[in-house]
């Protein structure tokens, strides 16, 4: 089993998804990503697979495991900010 983050952290990610919001992500190495939630999907890369936020404004995709923070930058009911705990392993 590999990494992952929890059922609820992951659905902020899913609402901002639904609803295209503008967010801005904090990297776990320090550095800021922001543009408009797309789609989640899965990247398989050799044997491995990871789930990555894509973003467009501009278009990037963003592993989840590497996401510190999520600040909405689009004003909604849904959440302002969320930290995203470190991920588990599932051994």
């Amino acid at each position: 089993m590999s990494d992952h983050i929890s059922c609820s952290e992951y659905d902020y990610f899913e609402i901002a998804c639904t609803f295209k919001l503008k967010v801005q992500l904090t990297l776990s190495n320090g550095g800021c990503v922001s543009g408009t939630a797309e789609s989640l999907r899965i990247e398989k890369q050799n044997d491995t697979a990871k789930e990555v936020l894509v973003l467009s404004s501009p278009q990037c995709n963003v592993d989840l495991l590497d996401v510190v923070t999520m600040k909405a930058l689009t004003q909604n009911p849904h959440f302002t900010e969320v930290r995203i705990h470190a991920p588990q392993s599932g051994k």
